[in-house]
């Protein structure tokens, strides 16, 4: 009597709960025509899910269908496939006011009835096993096999009576379809009436089924692709903790911090002209820098000409340089142009110039000043624009302080010095060049020699490899002649490797000390850590201590023993 719309909506509600216990669907019904007002103002959730259905027949076509779109939307933004089954059979039964809920993904062989469930909602796998299911199991098979919908109800003279706890009153079956196939059915049904599903009802939920096919696509392909993405991830650790990705600039390999460094000093001289010297023992590979430098250079097209000056005669090394006119000398039977020449408008590489002569070091001076030189013989002045770079491994300040070479030289080459690193000052990168050096000469000499053993890498790396890696290049091949199949033949190492170095050899720190026993320990052992005969019995440590120092040392563990490394502490 007050006309309260809140009151009398939820009392019409209490009153359509009550009759449709008694199973007087109709008035039910009718009472809820009463809130249709309110649900419009209010929304759809201000009523119970439970009796939503009852308000299929005032739904409005364009608002539903709206509806249905923003759905379909929310559900494309879903990634988490759990989450999004939950949502596509909560919406579906929102849209048809069902009482249960099911998605039945189809045999991924092509198999259309062979359909498996895939998520529910107030529906088990005992339900559908049992035989009060079996009309509403054949009609989700016959909608897969025949790709159109249905809805099935129950014929009984007691369909308005009190429902039974089992007995499905009607259900509604859609197909789930991508590209024009089959993939599942979207079902639902209804346990307490027979009249809950409309034939409209079926584009209706055909149409969202196709949106949510989309969405579980979607979620699917994302699931893939993080995946695959973690798998890559995973991958990419294990082959950087085994040492088996390298990093190369051109043919130089490695990511030591030493290469680092070096390829560094390269990129930022590369572009300019300015002379460059370059440092290190024999074999570490100074050729491999300058002609990085070269090929970054503004002359990478021109050419790049390299002139050992060790491997030359003293009296052979200005003809080598600067040319010759032919009957210059004594054997001059043609002229020949020299390098600095044949260096015009690109690079010319002096390997090994601290061992050229006093008598060519004046002329190579005046040449560096000029850029202008003669050849022997010979009274015209030539000019070449060549960019110089030179490579030692002597100590040339010492020398410059001994008198054998020209401090006016030195100073002239030494505008932007890099110093390459040798092999035992970048042992971390000894894997690397193994694996590069076993693929060259694999390929080279047609064999299938493709793996070394982490016990194997250890002892290359413990070794301290006086040539450097053209030593180690040098042994890589002597090995895989020796080698019949994939594994690596091991050929026997010089008297410097690791712990079995001499005690008269030069001392080394306690780092390398450490290093040097632990690797003697773990090749005694074969490589095993745990165990009664295993190295960390052997050194009287715990597995994990020694885990810990062998991370600490870069020493990685043979590939029969991996268990897990505990963190580092």
């Amino acid at each position: 009597k007050a006309g309260s719309s809140l009151a009398l909506a939820l009392t019409n509600m209490e009153l359509a709960r009550e009759l449709l216990h008694q199973g007087r669907e109709k008035r039910a019904r009718k009472c809820m025509r009463q809130v249709s007002g309110l649900v419009e103002a209010a929304g759809k959730d201000f009523v119970p899910e439970e009796l939503q259905f009852l308000l299929s027949d005032l739904r409005s076509d364009r608002n539903l269908l709206q509806e249905i779109i923003k759905m379909g939307q929310e559900l494309v933004d879903i990634k988490e496939n759990r989450e999004l089954v939950k949502r596509i059979i909560s919406t579906a039964i929102s849209i048809t006011g069902a009482e249960r809920g099911a998605i039945f993904l189809g045999d991924p062989k092509g198999d259309a009835s062979a359909l498996t469930l895939r998520a529910s909602k107030t529906l088990t796998q005992e339900d559908i096993e049992s035989p009060s299911f079996s009309a509403a199991l054949e009609a989700i098979r016959q909608t897969a096999i025949t790709g159109e919908g249905r809805i099935v109800r129950k014929k009984s003279d007691s369909e308005t009576g009190p429902p039974s706890k089992d007995s499905i009153r009607t259900c509604i079956c859609v197909p789930m379809k991508r590209r024009d196939e089959v993939v599942g059915v979207l079902y639902n049904d209804n346990r307490l009436l027979g009249s809950s599903f409309r034939e409209s009802d079926l584009e209706v939920l055909g149409y969202f089924s196709a949106l949510a096919t989309i969405a579980m696509d979607n979620a699917e392909a994302y699931e893939q692709i993080r995946s695959l993405n973690e798998k890559l991830a995973e991958e990419k650790q294990y082959y950087q903790e085994q040492h088996l990705e390298f990093t190369h600039f051109e043919e130089i390999v490695g990511k030591s911090r030493g290469i680092m460094n070096v390829l560094s000093s390269v990129s930022q001289v590369a572009e300019t002209d300015a002379t460059v010297l370059i440092l290190g023992e024999t074999g570490v590979g100074k050729e491999l820098v300058a002609r990085a430098i070269h090929e970054r250079s503004l002359r990478k097209e021109a050419p790049f000409i390299r002139v050992a000056c060790s491997a030359l005669p003293e009296n052979l090394i200005a003809s080598e340089l600067f040319g010759h006119e032919k009957g210059a000398f004594t054997g001059a039977v043609n002229r020949r142009i020299g390098r600095f020449e044949l260096a015009d408008r690109g690079t010319l590489f002096l390997d090994e110039i601290g061992d050229i002569p006093p008598e060519v070091q004046v002329r190579l001076l005046r040449v560096l000043q000029t850029k202008e030189f003669e050849r022997i013989g010979g009274g015209r002045t030539l000019r070449s624009d060549f960019r110089l770079i030179a490579a030692t491994n002597r100590d040339l300040q010492k020398a410059v302080r001994e008198g054998w070479f020209r401090e006016d030289l030195f100073y002239r080459l030494n505008v932007f010095p890099i110093q390459v690193p040798p092999l035992r000052e970048r042992r971390e990168d000894i894997p690397l060049l193994v694996k590069y050096f076993l693929e060259i000469y694999a390929s080279k000499f047609g064999k299938t020699v493709k793996k070394t053993s982490a016990s194997d890498l250890n002892r290359l790396s413990a070794y301290d490899w006086p040539g450097n890696v053209r030593e180690l290049e040098n042994y890589i091949e002597r090995g895989v002649i020796l080698s019949s199949g994939m594994r690596f033949q091991m050929p026997e190492l010089g008297r410097r490797s690791g712990a079995a170095a001499s005690a008269f050899d030069q001392p080394v720190t306690l780092r390398e000390n450490e290093r040097q026993h632990i690797l003697r320990a773990l090749e005694i052992t074969g490589g095993k850590i745990r165990g009664e005969d295993g190295a960390a019995k052997l050194l009287d440590i715990h597995p994990n201590t020694l885990y810990n120092r062998m991370k600490k040392l870069g020493i990685k563990p043979a590939k029969e023993d991996r268990s897990p490394t505990p963190p580092a502490t």
